[in-house]
């Protein structure tokens, strides 16, 4: 697991982006910052294949997942 950090109100693009792996999964949506670190370790034995996009998506905006617009 990744060593514990502070919360604050806001994190930049490039803050974000460094936690881009399966074990340090962060993800931003609809200007909130998300980690699913536990989320994907919890599940990776069991749903490997539905932990793989987010996985892939780690570091970034999936904004673009939830709009309609570009679905």
């Amino acid at each position: 697991m990744p060593k514990p950090f502070k919360l604050r109100r806001y994190y930049t693009p490039s803050e974000v982006s460094r936690h881009n792996c399966a074990s340090d999964t962060w993800v931003s949506f609809f200007y909130g910052v998300y980690d699913l670190t536990r989320l994907i370790a919890e599940n990776q034995a069991t749903q490997g294949e539905l932990c793989l996009p987010i996985c892939k998506a780690a570091g970034t905006d999936i904004s673009h997942w939830f709009d309609p617009a570009t679905q």
